[in-house]
């Protein structure tokens, strides 16, 4: 039985135009690297920017283990940027 609209399996023309293509990969002058990459490298200049901020102000005084605080900061980072870029990408 032919659907109505003539379409198949449900794609139209309006779902189709919401697809995005993901390559996942940065081209570097013909060297492919994962985008992940440059979301750690970003995320590790705002970690070394915050560290320094907050050795300045004290904070690490008030942590109870300042290596699983650094670690649970930078992976924030990480899941925040690429939260924050597949966003703007929709």
């Amino acid at each position: 039985m032919p659907r109505p609209g003539g379409g198949s399996a449900g794609l139209n023309d309006a779902s189709l135009k919401k697809e995005r293509r993901v390559t996942g990969q940065l081209d570097l002058y013909g060297v492919f690297l994962p985008g992940l990459s440059a979301l750690a490298l970003g995320a590790y200049g705002l970690f070394r920017m915050m560290t320094s901020l907050f050795t300045r102000i004290g904070l690490y005084r008030a942590v109870w283990h300042p290596s699983l605080f650094n670690l649970a900061l930078y992976v924030t980072l990480v899941s925040g940027l690429s939260a924050i870029l597949n966003w703007l990408q929709t």
